[in-house]
């Protein structure tokens, strides 16, 4: 999984996004205004371990 941190809007991080989902990559993205404002919250166990 990667995550992505970005502003709305930004073509840029579509694109990459784009590029990501057609090699079936598993993305998170998060717009750092959302964040800021509480629209948007994650959190993350780093035991958590995924097997691919």
């Amino acid at each position: 999984m990667i995550l992505i941190l970005s502003k709305p809007g930004d073509r840029d991080t579509d694109l990459v996004i784009e590029w990501l989902n057609f090699f079936k990559t598993p993305v998170l993205r998060i717009n750092d205004e959302e964040l800021m404002q509480g629209i948007t919250s994650f959190s993350h166990d780093s035991n958590f371990i995924e097997n691919s």
